[in-house]
């Protein structure tokens, strides 16, 4: 019972922490490819909400 216990106390101290991590490595390749995207001076087409070809 107590090893039931302390494990999901564990569980709910990793989760968050996990879930951070993966938002931060999204955020770094969302950043990398809107980087590349800049410096091939594409613009951001907000009304197709995509990058445009110009």
């Amino acid at each position: 019972m107590w090893g039931f216990l302390i494990g999901l106390y564990l569980a709910m101290i990793i989760y968050p922490l996990f879930q951070e991590w993966r938002q931060r490595r999204h955020d770094r390749k969302s950043l990398e490819r809107m980087r590349k995207h800049f410096a091939s001076r594409r613009r951001w087409d907000v009304l197709k909400g995509q990058w445009s070809d110009d």
